[in-house]
């Protein structure tokens, strides 16, 4: 494994805790402020409520466009790679017409020519 190699699965594993931390802590703070308000305002758990969902949903449509920026950047740079040929196109996979256990499905022979 060369260096870029270990430093994109490092960034990788450092995005994955840095999502997860955000999931468990931005909810937690805005449901917190929502019971806060809802105390001193004596009302029932309104705020709380209207506060985690709507963070819940604003994280959840970050992600999703980020998810599609990324997703869009990396098509764009393969199809940049593949026009200058520097990536290959992929090739059809032949797979064996065997089934998970090592049979062959009824009807298939390996007799044929091709």
């Amino acid at each position: 494994m060369d260096l870029s190699d270990r430093r994109e699965l490092n960034n990788g594993f450092g995005e994955g805790l840095t999502r997860a931390f955000e999931l468990a802590i931005t909810p937690t703070l805005f449901a917190g402020l929502g019971w806060f308000v809802d105390r001193r305002l004596g009302t029932t758990p309104l705020f709380m409520i209207t506060l985690l969902l709507l963070t819940m949903v604003g994280m959840g449509l970050r992600w999703w466009y980020d998810y599609d920026r990324r997703m869009t950047l990396m098509e764009n740079e393969l199809r940049a790679r593949r026009s200058e040929g520097s990536v290959a196109t992929p090739r059809p996979v032949h797979r064996s017409p065997e089934l998970p256990d090592g049979r062959l499905p009824a009807g298939v022979t390996l007799d044929d020519a091709s």
